[in-house]
């Protein structure tokens, strides 16, 4: 590490060895692998040594009692509170304050565990508290605002605004963040099976922002990884409703 051998600063693309954290990372992993081999029946050591097989994240296991990968139960998370450090943290009353307690959560699990994170169905977990954004806009519109046509038009406008502003925040602040693992979360975000107006414009908003790219470069964002959900009589076909 000290002499950048490029087998070890580069072993893993997702974690920068110039940064301090990841040099530390990388440091406590080579220990964590000496004492793994030791650790694992003579067979398998020697096995892994020679190349025969690979055991994969020797730099955590057997060494550390860490789980893998998992998913989120970001659903139960966001409508019922949950705690972080020496916070309550109380469920969340719109989109954009859902996608900032999400990322708050996968900063903590990344530092938990080794693995990826996974949330699943997020365009139906997000969904509700865009409703919240939707009626919210409703009730303020409402009180200066007569004509019904005129006042569902406002609300939807905004709201949709609130969905895209909160999803480029998700994929921002996924991208900046750093694990005390030294390296970036690996996220999945899996959606594609809502069938409201606002879970699909969550599902088109995802895609749009990550064809826009990162920054002045427009660079494609290395997370989260996207998994769109393909069902038959849903979205799978051009007859589908959801096809578009």
């Amino acid at each position: 590490l000290v002499n950048r051998d490029e087998s070890v600063v580069n072993e893993n693309a997702n974690k920068d060895s110039r940064v301090f954290s990841t040099q530390r990372d990388l440091t406590a992993g080579a220990v964590a692998k000496a004492i793994g081999l030791k650790m694992l029946p003579p067979a398998v050591a020697n096995a892994h040594l020679r190349g025969d097989i690979h055991w994969h994240d020797l730099d955590y296991t057997p060494f550390m009692a860490e789980t893998n990968c998992c998913l989120i139960d970001f659903d139960y998370m966001l409508n019922h509170g949950f705690s972080i450090g020496n916070a309550e943290v109380e469920p969340a009353h719109s989109i954009q304050v859902a996608v900032t307690q999400m990322t708050q959560i996968i900063a903590n699990v990344a530092s938990s565990q080794y693995g990826g994170c996974s949330s699943d169905r997020t365009d139906q977990v997000l969904a509700p508290f865009a409703e919240k954004n939707y009626q919210k806009h409703l009730r303020e519109f409402g009180s200066v605002i007569d004509d019904p046509a005129k006042l569902e038009a406002l609300a939807v406008k905004q709201t949709k605004k609130d969905i895209y502003d909160a999803l480029q925040t998700l994929e921002y602040q996924v991208n900046t963040l750093y694990s005390t693992q030294g390296q970036t979360p690996f996220v999945t975000v899996g959606f594609g099976l809502g069938t409201s107006w606002i879970e699909r414009e969550i599902q088109k908003d995802i895609l749009k922002i990550r064809i826009l790219g990162l920054g002045k470069e427009r660079r494609t964002a290395i997370f989260p990884k996207l998994v769109f959900t393909l069902k038959r009589d849903l979205n799978l076909k051009p007859e589908d409703p959801n096809y578009d």
